[in-house]
Order: C-alpha cells, then sequence, then structure tokens
C-alpha cells in the first residue's frame, strides 16, 4: 500500500521520448496530487546514448521538480546521486514511472529494490519500446519484488490515506474515473 508520508515520485526521463497527450496528463496529475501530498518529486534523467526526451514542450512537468541524473551503469549505484538524494529524503516506497520500461524504469526498480526501497511501477505511465512484451517484462519486475500498479490505483490509495486536511483538496484534483454508466 502506497502511504503519501512514506512515498517518493520518480519520474524515469529519457532523452528523445515524448509523452503521449494521455500519459502526459496522467502522470501531470499525479504530480500535482504527490506536490499536494507533499510527496518529493523527482525526474531522473536517464543517460542520452541509451534511449531515446519525455518531457516535450506540449507536455511539459513543471521546472521546480528536481532532477538528478540516473547513472545505471555505476558500480555502486548505492553512492549515486540519485541513490542518495532517494535515501536523504527518509522515505522508503518509490513509485516510478517513465520511459522506457524495459530501460529506464526498469533499471531504476530493479536498483532500487536491491538498495532496500519499495519499488512500485505504474505500468499505464510506462510504455514498453516494444509493446507486445509489456506482461514480460511486468513479470519480470514482480518476480524481483517490484509492485507493478496503475496510477488509478496509486489516486486511490493516496486519497484514502491522505491527512483529513487533504482530503476535499484531492477530490478535486484527482477526479477519480468513475465507470460510465
Amino acid at each position: 500500500m502506497l502511504v503519501p508520508d512514506n512515498s517518493i515520485f520518480v519520474i524515469a526521463n529519457s532523452s528523445g521520448a515524448n509523452f503521449s497527450a494521455h500519459v502526459g496528463t496522467i502522470t501531470r496529475r499525479l504530480a500535482d496530487v504527490a506536490s499536494l501530498l507533499s510527496v518529493p518529486i523527482i525526474i531522473a534523467d536517464y543517460p542520452a546514448n541509451c534511449s531515446t526526451q519525455l518531457i516535450d514542450t506540449e507536455c511539459s512537468m513543471r521546472d521546480d521538480f528536481l532532477r538528478i541524473p540516473f547513472e545505471p551503469g555505476t558500480a555502486e549505484w548505492r553512492s549515486s546521486k540519485l541513490a542518495t538524494a532517494l535515501v536523504e529524503t527518509g522515505r522508503r516506497q518509490l513509485l516510478i514511472c517513465g520511459y522506457w520500461l524495459e530501460e529506464g524504469v526498469s533499471l531504476l526498480a530493479l536498483h532500487a529494490s536491491l538498495v532496500g526501497f519499495d519499488a512500485n511501477v505504474t505500468v499505464d505511465l510506462s510504455p514498453a519500446l516494444c509493446p507486445e512484451l509489456s506482461p514480460i517484462l511486468q513479470m519480470r519486475l514482480v518476480q524481483h519484488n517490484v509492485v507493478v500498479t496503475t496510477s488509478t490505483q496509486v489516486l486511490r490509495e493516496w486519497a484514502a490515506l491522505a491527512s483529513v486536511e487533504n482530503r476535499a483538496a484531492l477530490e478535486s484534483l484527482i477526479a477519480i474515473h468513475q465507470p460510465s454508466s
């Protein structure tokens, strides 16, 4: 269960990739809710030589988010700038999304799990380079104790576990998807 007071929202940003309008809108909504709940938000910039910028002008994230390079190949990831920043928050639950599922997102989740974080990946906000392989990629994450979830589930858990003072503001901000009748 994702508890707002113990969560960190991490967006894996691969250079060259652009959020689709749908993914960008939901990611911004999640970031707005995280900000309201004082959940730290970090954009982990994945190396340009590894992939194809998730953040384009049409679907841009706010400029005030902390941006830290994600160095997946460092010999001691535990001492990397990103890992150090995550540890310094004093929180243990990572909510990870971004591009691409088989690159930045998975590597970040696996590294974080190895050093004791509870890694959660929002699969609806983490597209794969090869969409037909998404189920296999998700199963691999689960085998490594990474929680695979959706943005709607995160919003519902954060709303249910938010302080009473934040619940009213959350209701208008979240606009949780209700089934059409």
